[in-house]
């Protein structure tokens, strides 16, 4: 019998997240994709399987399912962040920038989307905003930007 079978939703979604702790990938995106097809309405799992999927350099997959996740759960501010960084990654930079605007709206403490976002708002030439965000990600992390 098949472990899978036996184990609910949210069973397969911890451990995808112990597999994505360990580094374990393929593992990881199996046990995502095992809860999404148990349960498709929860937007942690298409999170989880996104994250799993751009480790694998599956950055359109990873892109999908974030986006997902967003559709799923409009308030969902991580999902709006790793929207932001893998749209930056594929070289969307404006959808980027878009995309963790909405995460800050959402989680104005987040400190990696401010620095995140200055990144690219300097790369786009808004040097104004992005001393702004670099000053708030500043202020958020404190003196130690470990």
């Amino acid at each position: 019998m098949s472990l899978e079978k036996s184990q609910s939703a949210a069973e397969l979604y911890d451990q995808g997240n112990q597999e994505l702790a360990h580094g374990e990938f393929h593992s990881a995106c199996a046990a995502f994709s095992s809860a999404l097809g148990k349960d498709p309405s929860v937007a942690a799992y298409y999170l989880g399987r996104g994250v799993a999927r751009a480790h694998l350099d599956d950055l359109g997959g990873a892109l999908e399912d974030l986006e997902q996740a967003v559709a799923l759960q409009p308030d969902f501010a991580a999902a709006h962040a790793r929207v932001g960084v893998l749209r930056s990654a594929v070289g969307d930079v404006r959808g980027a920038i878009e995309a963790l605007g909405q995460a800050l709206q959402l989680d104005p403490q987040d400190a990696d989307s401010y620095y995140n976002r200055g990144l690219l708002l300097k790369q786009v030439g808004d040097h104004a905003r992005a001393k702004d965000d670099y000053e708030r990600w500043r202020n958020l992390i404190g003196d130690d930007p470990t």
